[in-house]
């Protein structure tokens, strides 16, 4: 059975992770979605024991979440 993912919550994010400053969480983003999500105190704190090793690298190591671009006025 094949999938086809049509909604992205995040289609203007390149592949990566990303630290989040505005909100305090560290994503994972694929193909637009989010696929792994973590709180900075769990970062701080060296996250879950289950938690994947990128996830828990120091807090502003990765680039900053950018910005959602301006609608497209028509």
């Amino acid at each position: 059975m094949t999938f086809k993912q049509s909604f992205k919550q995040f289609a203007w994010v390149p592949d990566g992770t990303y630290d989040y400053t505005e909100f305090l969480v560290r994503y994972t983003i694929k193909d637009g979605s989010a696929q792994k999500v973590i709180g900075k105190a769990w970062v701080d704190q060296g996250g879950p024991a289950d938690a994947d090793e990128s996830l828990k690298v120091k807090w502003g190591s990765y680039p900053d979440f950018p910005p959602k671009p301006p609608k497209k006025l028509t």
